[in-house]
């Protein structure tokens, strides 16, 4: 989810405020698997939903997040560390509540490891299916540091899901054979920060 703050004018005290909202929903997707030593995660985060970052009226967001970790367990040796990111995806991202989503997608990934690597695509075809009972959080947190103090509230429904479907750099589909993970969210935030 993108972070985005916009200022309010400054009070009689010169205080700043900046406001910040999203509400909407997210899909989550892990997918992990395991030759010998070497330990291999895909990680995809969707999000489709409303972001308020001021005054006015609030935008429509949807992205996705694609990570994709190697890891030597036996000596904890990272072997590499590709992301990628794309905004506005239409109706490449779909949901159905917290029963299902479906995604359609190309990222282009980059491997963080290597300084000069070229970007490469990264095709993801995913479908998520609402398991077991939704479960429900609220979190209230108050900070005060000299400076600046924050005030963020967030609720949401969480559920767990299964996932099926692909995601390949076109050598590796890393949901073949893999443990798979996902869950589906709806969720709203909304954050004050008091700049003084």
């Amino acid at each position: 989810m993108a972070i985005a703050a916009q200022a309010a004018p400054a009070g009689a005290g010169g205080a700043e405020t900046l406001h910040y909202g999203f509400k909407g929903q997210t899909a989550e997707a892990r997918f992990f698997t395991q030759q010998g030593c070497i330990g291999t995660e895909a990680f995809v985060h969707a999000v489709d939903g409303r972001v308020k970052p001021g005054p006015g009226r609030p935008d429509a967001e949807s992205s996705v997040f694609v990570a994709v970790t190697r890891v030597d367990i036996c000596t904890q040796q990272p072997l590499g560390f590709s992301l990628g990111f794309r905004e506005d995806l239409g109706d490449a991202l779909d949901f159905d509540r917290l029963d299902g989503a479906s995604l359609a997608a190309t990222v282009q990934m980059r491997d963080l490891r290597t300084a000069d690597s070229a970007p490469y695509p990264m095709d993801i075809q995913l479908q998520w299916t609402g398991i077991g009972e939704p479960s429900k959080a609220r979190e209230h947190i108050m900070l005060d540091y000299p400076g600046f103090r924050v005030n963020s509230r967030e609720s949401g429904t969480t559920r767990a899901a299964d996932v099926t479907g692909v995601v390949s750099d076109g050598t590796t589909n890393y949901v073949s054979g893999a443990w798979a993970g996902g869950t589906l969210s709806s969720v709203a935030a909304g954050q004050v920060v008091i700049l003084h």
